[in-house]
């Protein structure tokens, strides 16, 4: 039995927030917010990432999630703010009152000398055209987009990667204040009027983009070419490759809640006490992280469940009348059909041991993990972002709200 305390979980590989995807996801807010978004990507031949129409003038949101914020960039921004007022005062008699810097970066991302470019540029155009220039990034952009229910994440076999506005996915709901499979919560007619919705599914797009790379492993001369055929920037998605790394924040989740006790532990399994006024629950949780499940892995991990029980019963004297409930926990969403359909079967002569077999998949793992503050997103450096267990700051839930905290205390 393994008793060793755990150092922070970090999943394996990084998510970033680029391109297409940050501006559509970034109208998407604006609109959830109630901002009333220009329904075109440029004015009189000038280029915007996103135009919001406010009452006394124009606001221009500059939208980045390249790994670096140069001074080039700051110096194409500043460019494309005096550009974007001119011809806002000719078509509309009002130009911009504010300027906003969205990057998706955290401050280790920012080159010093575009930091003061940035302070130029704010000086600048307030002096010139009255016109307020604001950041938003690193840990607020993201709790912005996560609280909105606007960003979602959702898995490909063992990996995840990031919903779009349009796609279904594992995102918070404002309303019901917990993680679930949905939609983002817009108003989707609105948000199919803006140019932000021409965009080809970001989950599908990635589902394919994996497709292709598993077929074409191996002929790097043909794969050069693949990166044209694709609207967004491509990264590896986020995935754990320990089962142990599983089971123990499956633990931190058993362990925050009441009338629970973890008993044992080790690799890839729990056994758990539950409780009430009248009555004691024994169980045992099996883990795994392997990309797909078939009928031969299935039946492995039922034949632990029944070792396992043995063994915590010979352990705990008082336990060899109890009757345990099996529960089985994948990091994917592939199951084969067979071990599908034989999970849940418990062999006859066990039937007195085993009072039933539970499994919970993929998604539903994550929203649960989601939703007791186990699991948050953060960057690990520049614009890599990732989830957390608990132990580092993350834009995670806690008592329904999304905040930016630990996980601690």
């Amino acid at each position: 039995m393994n008793n060793s305390k755990m150092e922070p979980i970090e999943f394996e590989g990084a998510l970033s927030l680029e391109g297409p995807l940050l501006e559509s996801l970034y109208a998407a807010f604006l609109m959830k917010m109630g901002h009333k978004i220009v329904k075109a990507i440029e004015t009189r031949g000038v280029q915007h990432d996103i135009l919001e129409r406010a009452d006394d003038g124009f606001i221009f949101y500059e939208c980045t999630g390249q790994e670096l914020i140069t001074e080039r960039k700051i110096d194409r921004f500043l460019n494309d703010i005096f550009k974007l007022d001119e011809v806002l005062r000719e078509a509309y008699d009002k130009g911009l009152v504010k300027a906003v810097f969205v990057a998706a970066v955290t401050d280790d991302g920012w080159q010093e000398n575009a930091k003061k470019a940035l302070e130029h540029t704010k000086n600048k155009v307030e002096e010139k055209i009255g016109c307020k220039v604001e950041v938003v990034s690193g840990l607020k952009l993201l709790k912005d987009l996560i609280s909105s229910g606007v960003l979602g994440i959702r898995l490909y076999q063992n990996k995840i990667y990031f919903t779009g506005p349009e796609d279904y996915g594992i995102r918070y709901d404002p309303e019901r204040k917990e993680f679930r499979l949905s939609t983002a919560p817009i108003d989707i007619e609105r948000f199919r009027e803006t140019p932000y919705s021409f965009l080809p599914s970001h989950y599908w797009e990635n589902y394919y983009r994996e497709l292709l790379r598993e077929a074409m492993e191996g002929k790097k001369e043909e794969w050069s070419s693949e990166y044209s055929i694709f609207s967004y920037a491509f990264y590896e998605g986020l995935r754990l490759s320990k089962t142990e790394d599983l089971t123990m924040l499956y633990k931190a989740y058993i362990d925050s809640l009441q009338n629970r006790r973890v008993m044992s532990f080790g690799d890839s399994y729990l056994s758990v006490h539950a409780w009430s006024r009248k009555h004691d629950y024994f169980s045992i949780h099996i883990f795994s992280t392997e990309s797909k499940i078939d009928r031969n892995r299935a039946g492995e991990m039922r034949g632990k469940a029944i070792r396992m029980i043995d063994e915590v019963k010979s352990e705990e004297k008082y336990l060899k009348r109890e009757s345990f409930s099996v529960h089985f926990h994948t990091l994917t969403e592939d199951w084969s059909s067979i071990a599908w359909s034989e999970v849940n079967e418990v062999p006859k002569r066990l039937k007195d041991e085993i009072s039933q077999i539970k499994v919970k998949r993929g998604n539903d793992v994550l929203a649960t993990l989601l939703n007791a503050g186990i699991l948050g997103f953060r960057f690990k450096t520049k614009n890599q972002i990732t989830l957390a267990g608990i132990g580092l700051d993350a834009v995670r839930i806690r008592d329904g709200v999304i905040e930016i905290w630990s996980g601690k205390g």
